[in-house]
Order: C-alpha cells, then sequence, then structure tokens
C-alpha cells in the first residue's frame, strides 16, 4: 500500500478491491452510525415534512403555486447545497427553464397572444397532439429529466421519496398546462 492507503505501483486488483471494500466497509458504518443520531432523526423528520408539504402542493391543482415552490426549492438549492459549477449550471438553467414557463402560463390565458406561439410552432417536429411544444412543454420535460437524473445519484431514502415528489408535481404541472392549451386553442 502506499502513503495514507493509496494504491502503489506494485499492488494487485486483488489488493485494489480489499482496500476498496475495506474504505466502503468503513464508509457505512458511519453512515449507519451518523443516521441514528439525533441531528439525522430530525433531518429525517424535517425532510418527511417537506415531503408531505410537496405532495399536498401537488394536489392543489394550481398550476401558478406548483411551479413557485419548485423555482423555491431549486433557488435553496442554489444558495444552500450548490458546491460545484456544474450544480450551480444545472440550477441556474431550472430556474431559467421555469422562468419560462411562468411567462408562457402568461400568455396561454390571453387567446390571442397564444394564437401567436401556436402560429410559431406550426412544423411537425414542433408538435405534439397537435399542440406546440412550446418552452413551457419544453420546460417541463427538461425538469423532469433533470429530476430523474438527479434521483439516480448516491441519496438517502428521503431525498429520493421527496424528488419523485417533485417529479410528480412536474408532470402533473404539464398535464394541466396541456390542459390549459387545448382549451385556448379549442381542441377537444
Amino acid at each position: 500500500m502506499g502513503k495514507g492507503g493509496w494504491m502503489s505501483e506494485g499492488e494487485t486488483i486483488t489488493q485494489a478491491l480489499e482496500q476498496l471494500e475495506r474504505i466502503l466497509v468503513l464508509e457505512a458504518g458511519f453512515a449507519l452510525e451518523h443516521s441514528t443520531s439525533n441531528t439525522a432523526l430530525n433531518l429525517n423528520t424535517t425532510r418527511t415534512e417537506l415531503l408531505g408539504y410537496i405532495s399536498k402542493i401537488g394536489r392543489n391543482n394550481k398550476l401558478s403555486i406548483l411551479l413557485a415552490i419548485e423555482k423555491g426549492i431549486l433557488q435553496g438549492d442554489l444558495e444552500r447545497y450548490s458546491n460545484s459549477k456544474e450544480m450551480l449550471s444545472s440550477l441556474n438553467a431550472a430556474l431559467i427553464e421555469l422562468d419560462s414557463a411562468e411567462r408562457h402560463i402568461q400568455l396561454i390565458q390571453d387567446k390571442d397572444e397564444y394564437h401567436y406561439v401556436n402560429l410559431a410552432h406550426s412544423l411537425p417536429k414542433r408538435r405534439q397532439s397537435g399542440l406546440p411544444m412550446d418552452e413551457a412543454r419544453q420546460a417541463f420535460d427538461s425538469h423532469h429529466a433533470r429530476l430523474s437524473n438527479l434521483n439516480k445519484a448516491r441519496l438517502d431514502i428521503e431525498e429520493k421519496l421527496i424528488i419523485n415528489a417533485r417529479k410528480n408535481n412536474i408532470a402533473e404541472a404539464k398535464k394541466m398546462y396541456i390542459e390549459q392549451q387545448k382549451e385556448v386553442l379549442g381542441i377537444k
């Protein structure tokens, strides 16, 4: 073994894997010890409350509130947890996309205004089920994919449940928006 337990030049694959296993077992032990601490239990309680709140928001059928809450979560993540340029970039992109979705939600309230959005998306590749794949729908799809990718990360079960609730909310937001599109364009 090299200095500090790192692999040395002559180390075999078997030795390297044994060293990795030793480190992973130590990590798992510390993680288990941490998970039963008072701080971890308080965090779990808070995350359970957050999960309940996010799920409740998803059931309220108010698109503007749903988006405001998701943007609030993103802004909080940006301020409190952003620890790499990739994370910073992803969170900023998500906020920009959801801002665009909010603008389209305002546009869709006016049939005459949304008529121009509809015309701008006239090519078949820019439509889905006869409706424009405008920036709002693209933002919902992009953010849903972003949350799906985040859910693949090494997270606690509580964090994954929160991400799933957020994904459900974004899927619900997209459904509500599509219904508004159908209504404003007179599609049944």
